[in-house]
């Protein structure tokens, strides 16, 4: 991709032509839109055709408003990565899980801007920002911070209580690697349970950054007026294209190892985790010294000729140059070299430095960087039980010189391939073509996997593992609170539904009255209402009779259930009125009544007299001293009838009998219901 350099002066201006379609914001399509029907409907002077209807251009502008509501709700991920020299912008939007569509990528040289906390720079990357990625509301914005003075450790702490983690790992991580919580940033991230030596442990992946260099992104973020979702470090930003399966997770170690400028950075990744990441003092500019070196030996060496070929040709570069001079030829020639470009014979060529040539002079900082790798898979082997590294992925300005990442390979054995995730090869949607060329796609890595950065997946220094701890308890509490609402909401409604349904029945049961309340036609008069009354007594007259007619035996019947064994009648003579006297001797047999005159004395009332009566003569069996009591519980039975009434004791006498012993002679009168 070509990148046009241009000054601040020009950079507002130009924003109308570089931005595209895709990158129009919601606002800016609601406006066209409205715009667009203005253009078209005209003034009734202009066009004589009839205006359109109302309620057309109202649903218009409606949907108009809908569909921009709708967008609102999606959010814009954007990856800010600031190098020394531009500024790499890419816009992502989540179609869905772990599947992202590129939506626009750009960069922004600095020109004569310095990236630091001074007005002018953040005017100019307040405006950058925000004419690339549109509205800060719509938009999740994550950025990077050097992660050379980043010190990252992985540890195995006992399995403790939730509660107890931050201080288990964070005393851990002090024995480990001293560091002052005053002047550094300390998180750490969970990575699973594991077993050590038989013992169940949690792995923890935990990590130091100076807080002085987060101050002064979040300075220069604070004073653009953005507030960024998160600020994250490279290797974490590579380690979001294995989570996310942006690039394939294997089961196996893979490794990463970026060539920059001034150092080298190798990290190792497993199942999608970084579990080793490790700076090398080693980069292009330890390649640029290797060939300066040559080239100054060169220019130093005399021509020999012999056969008329030239054995050794001088190196066109001035003496009276200044290092400056002739170290930026020797850069813009190597970098010629990454990018694909052969050193082309003139002026500012370097004559007699082929490719070969050049390889062969920046050989010994490359073997001196393998072995530094070499050494780093080592460490990593002894630590984590003998897992070797499978594959390397390369990255940085050298990756798309193939010698140079063939000959990496080849000293370490292993496959490897170059670090591009906007190759077209991979399963992603985009509205735009990525970079044609390999080393532009290349510089968008580390944007890229920032675009790619969510809470749930990336170490976030701005939102530490407090933040979120604190954050996941304010969640479960209002997980609480939802949970008890709608465990209400559905009591109530099930309430609702069984009243519902209660009304629906007294509703039927009413409907079905109402029916038969209509069907029936009778006049109710004085006449009918006597004629039912004399019903009704002549009714209840027989049903006396009818008790009358059955009195003495129901009494008969009840007063053999009441009496007891060691209670003997010898004779029962009934008065029933009207009703003929009735005399009858000997035994009565057990049973119980059940008439409703015992409602009438449970509820409390006093007993009734009545006119008919009943005289009872009879004798007490047993002991001498139980012939009383006998009789008293005789009475309480009887009195607990429903047909007799208030039981009394006439006479009783003690008397011997021959052969039977002594006896209580008693006498009763009952009264009759």
């Amino acid at each position: 991709m070509e990148i046009i350099r241009y000054p601040r002066e020009t950079l507002a201006p130009m924003r109308n032509i570089l931005k595209s379609r895709d990158e129009i914001s919601a606002t800016e399509k609601l406006l066209e839109a409205i715009r667009g029907e203005s253009a078209q409907t005209g003034t009734p002077e202009d066009d004589p055709s009839p205006p359109p209807q109302r309620g057309i251009k109202h649903q218009k502008i409606l949907g108009a408003l809908l569909s921009r509501l709708f967008s609102l709700k999606r959010k814009i991920l954007v990856g800010v990565d600031m190098r020394s020299e531009d500024m790499r912008l890419i816009k992502l939007a989540e179609v869905s899980d772990h599947r992202w569509k590129l939506i626009a990528y750009r960069c922004v040289p600095f020109g004569r801007h310095t990236p630091d906390a001074n007005s002018a720079f953040i005017d100019f990357f307040r405006s950058a920002v925000l004419d690339f990625g549109g509205s800060p509301r719509n938009m999740d914005l994550w950025s990077l911070m050097s992660s050379s003075q980043m010190d990252v450790r992985h540890l195995r702490i006992p399995r403790v209580p939730r509660k107890q983690i931050y201080n288990v790992v964070y005393w851990t991580m002090k024995k480990e690697a001293s560091f002052d919580e005053k002047e550094n940033i300390f998180d750490f991230e969970l990575q699973g349970n594991v077993v050590e030596k038989g013992i169940d442990k949690i792995s923890v992946m935990a990590y130091t950054v100076p807080g002085q260099d987060a101050r002064e992104i979040r300075d220069i973020f604070s004073r653009s007026g953005l507030k960024p979702a998160g600020i994250t470090l490279a290797p974490f930003a590579i380690q979001n294209l294995f989570r996310t399966l942006w690039l394939p997770a294997t089961n196996k170690p893979v490794a990463a190892l970026y060539i920059g400028n001034d150092f080298s950075r190798i990290d190792i990744f497993l199942k999608g985790n970084l579990v080793l990441t490790r700076g090398i003092k080693a980069g292009i500019n330890s390649m640029e010294e290797s060939l300066m070196e040559a080239v100054a030996e060169r220019r130093k060496a005399p021509v020999f000729t012999l056969d008329d070929e030239t054995l050794t040709i001088p190196i066109n570069i001035d003496k009276e140059s200044s290092p400056d001079q002739n170290q930026a030829k020797v850069k813009e020639t190597l970098f010629d070299l990454f990018a694909g470009i052969h050193p082309p014979a003139g002026e500012d060529s370097l004559p007699g430095f082929g490719e070969e040539e050049i390889f062969d002079a920046v050989q010994p900082a490359i073997e001196r960087l393998v072995r530094q790798v070499e050494r780093t898979f080592e460490h990593y082997s002894r630590t984590a039980s003998g897992e070797v590294v499978s594959k390397i992925y390369i990255s940085g300005d050298i990756s798309s010189w193939k010698r140079l990442t063939g000959y990496i390979g080849n000293q370490l054995g292993m496959d490897r391939e170059v670090m591009d995730p906007l190759s077209p090869a991979l399963l992603f949607s985009s509205d735009v073509p990525p970079p044609d060329s390999p080393a532009a796609r290349q510089s968008y890595t580390a944007a890229l996997g920032l675009a790619l950065s969510d809470n749930s997946r990336t170490p976030n220094i701005t939102f530490t593992y407090k933040d979120r701890e604190e954050l996941a308890s304010i969640t479960r509490v209002n997980r609480g609170v939802f949970a008890g609402f709608m465990l209400a909401v559905c009591v109530l409604m099930g309430i609702y539904l069984w009243q519902g349904q209660m009304i629906r029945s007294k509703k039927t049961e009413l409907e079905h009255l109402r029916r038969q309340l209509a069907e029936y036609h009778t006049v109710v008069d004085q006449n009918l209402i006597v004629e039912m009354a004399a019903k009704v007594k002549a009714k209840n007259q027989a049903l006396k009779d009818q008790s009358r007619e059955y009195l003495g035996s129901a009494v008969l019947s009840d007063l053999s259930s009441l009496t007891p064994r060691n209670i003997r009648l010898v004779s029962v003579t009934m008065d029933l009125g009207s009703v003929a006297v009735a005399q009858c001797k000997g035994s009565a047999e057990q049973g119980k009544p059940s008439t409703p005159a015992e409602q009438a004395k449970t509820s409390g009332e006093p007993a009734k007299t009545s006119s008919r009566t009943l005289l009872v003569d009879g004798v007490v069996l047993g002991a001498r001293d139980g012939l009383e009591a006998s009789l008293a519980a005789y009475l309480m039975r009887l009195e607990s009838s429903p047909i007799f009434v208030n039981p009394t004791v006439q006479s009783s006498v003690v008397e011997d009998r021959r052969g039977e012993g002594q006896m209580l002679h008693f006498t009763l009168k009952i009264g009759l219901v």
